[in-house]
């Protein structure tokens, strides 16, 4: 399966709650910094993520092999 891109995800969807094993990313949206930590927060897998903003001082990125995954 190419790598695929799942956007207008909602936080309570499957694919954005779950671990899934493939090249998949889902895309949300929150309205400000706190809705988008809540979404974070909100699942109960400690999954590599990133927060992209219009303010680079609020962009947020794991990169593999120097940040640690599985810790929350």
């Amino acid at each position: 399966m190419p790598p695929a891109v799942f956007t207008n995800m909602k936080p309570d969807h499957v694919i954005a709650r779950e671990e899934i094993f493939g090249s998949v990313v889902s895309i949300l949206s929150a309205k400000d910094l706190d809705e988008a930590f809540a979404q974070v927060n909100g699942t109960d897998y400690a999954l590599a993520g990133g927060l992209f903003s219009r303010s680079p001082s609020v962009s947020y990125g794991a990169i593999v092999e120097r940040h640690p995954f599985g810790w929350r």
